[in-house]
């Protein structure tokens, strides 16, 4: 069979960019649109994108195209395929790219990169200007083309380096030593982690020019790290910590000067730094939790379970501000307020 291609974007752009594309061209066979709706994650984007996956043979060749680089479908699209040599993702999706793709695969001779070539091609040359009759903003871009494979790796995004006595191995949440460590910009709770809010939004309005993932579990997976340090934007570092180390790093007046944005999964993280690190986080945005069975819906956006509940209490009761906004532009609720209406309080 001839390459599979998988289009997927934030809510159902997919599905409308599949049909512009076939109106122009005519129905296409093995090709798939994928909804990402509120509530869902990277995670649960993984799982559709195997699901699909699992229909082929092992050695089928798939094109991603999704929307925003480092966003949650082209971020789980490198937990799904990211390891698969018969994958290639390409970001930036429009209907330009689509026909290029589409065109390019009718012929049978062309390897997967050079489809994926086009598809960037016609990406890049569907994006115009014109002002009073006349194209303006001509200039093509010169960056080569490139297509993204979890398999690199990014040296620039390495974990900081601890200055101190060798602690290789060592699990121990080290309180705080001293004042001189970084500066927190913005502490949030989205187990999306970094994906195209976080990438694009909150770090200008937050200033900062380092990311910090802190999660036992995502430091371990050698495969969601490095895609999630390949998610940042420009002049923007990203390190993916364990709890011990994170607070080793703060330890490390290297730091001093800088500017985090701290991100967790939930709230039992920060409540172990705040409570046995000390550590001086006194606002915590919560931006994403997604459902599972037996959480309690609080928002569209943020599912809590009882530990959780637990956890928001205490940091609480320890002075640290709770406030939930999914983005930017949103406005700040008071969590324990939405507690109390739900009856958690």
């Amino acid at each position: 069979m001839s390459e599979v291609f998988i289009i997927a974007t934030h809510g159902v752009a997919a599905k409308q960019l599949l049909a512009t594309t076939e109106m122009l061209l005519g129905e296409q066979t093995g090709v798939h649109a994928v909804d990402f709706v509120p509530g869902e994650n990277a995670d649960t984007l993984a799982a559709k994108y195997r699901e699909i996956m699992a229909q082929y043979p092992e050695d089928q060749k798939f094109l991603f195209l999704v929307d925003l680089w480092g966003g949650s479908p082209f971020n789980a699209a490198n937990l799904a395929a990211g390891q698969n040599p018969n994958a290639i993702i390409v970001t930036g999706v429009n209907i330009p790219a689509l026909l290029n793709a589409f065109s390019a695969r009718d012929d049978e001779e062309l390897p997967l990169e050079e489809i994926a070539a086009e598809a960037v091609k016609g990406a890049r040359s569907g994006v115009r200007a014109t002002h009073q009759g006349q194209e303006i903003l001509k200039e093509a871009p010169t960056a080569p083309v490139a297509v993204s494979q979890a398999s690199s790796t990014v040296s620039a995004n390495q974990a900081p380096a601890y200055n101190g006595p060798s602690k290789i191995g060592s699990q121990v949440i080290e309180p705080l030593e001293n004042d001189k460590h970084f500066t927190i910009g913005l502490t949030r709770i989205d187990d999306r982690l970094i994906h195209g809010q976080v990438a694009t939004v909150w770090t200008k309005v937050s200033e900062v020019s380092r990311i910090l993932v802190i999660n036992n579990d995502v430091a371990k997976d050698k495969v969601r790290s490095t895609m999630l340090k390949q998610s940042t934007p420009p002049g923007v570092t990203a390190h993916v910590l364990d709890l011990a180390k994170a607070t080793r790093v703060m330890n490390n007046p290297e730091y001093a000067g800088e500017r985090f944005m701290l991100l967790f999964t939930n709230p039992e993280d920060i409540l172990t730094l705040v409570r046995e690190a000390k550590w001086p986080i006194k606002e915590v945005n919560v931006g994403g939790i997604s459902f599972k069975e037996g959480k309690t819906n609080l928002t569209k956006a943020v599912n809590v379970t009882p530990e959780d509940v637990a956890a928001f209490k205490e940091l609480n009761s320890l002075g640290v501000k709770l406030e939930v906004r999914q983005v930017v532009n949103e406005k700040s609720v008071d969590l324990m307020k939405i507690f109390a209406d739900k009856g958690l309080a």
